[in-house]
C-alpha cells in the first residue's frame, strides 16, 4: 500500500534477493537440515529424488514448448535454448554480469 503513494518511491528501498537469500533463506534451510533425521530422508529418498528430477523435466518441457510455439523454432532446438539460457543465467548470476 505504501508503494502506491508517489512520493514514497524514492524512500523505498530496491528489493536485492541475494541478500534476501542469504540473510532468509539459508539460515532457514540450515536449520531445518538440522532438525531433520536422516532416517526420515533415507526412507523417503526415492520420493525426494523423483519428485525433484520429475519437475526439473517438467519445467525443461513446459519452457521448451513455450519456446516452441511462441518463437516457431523446432522443438529439439527449443530445448537445447532452454538448457544454454539457463547456463547463461548462471554464469551471468555468478559473475554479476548484466
Amino acid at each position: 500500500m505504501v508503494s502506491l503513494l508517489p512520493f514514497t518511491n524514492a524512500t523505498v528501498l530496491n528489493f536485492d534477493n541475494e541478500i534476501f537469500m542469504t540473510v532468509v533463506i539459508a539460515p532457514l534451510l540450515f536449520f531445518e537440515g538440522q532438525n531433520t533425521r536422516v532416517l526420515i530422508v533415507r526412507r523417503k529418498l526415492k520420493l525426494i529424488l523423483s519428485t525433484a528430477v520429475g519437475l526439473a523435466v517438467a519445467i525443461a518441457i513446459i519452457v521448451g514448448l513455450a519456446v516452441h510455439v511462441l518463437a516457431a523454432v523446432a522443438w529439439p532446438l527449443a530445448l537445447i535454448g532452454y538448457q544454454c539460457a539457463d547456463r547463461c543465467h548462471r554464469v551471468r548470476f555468478r559473475y554479476g554480469w548484466s
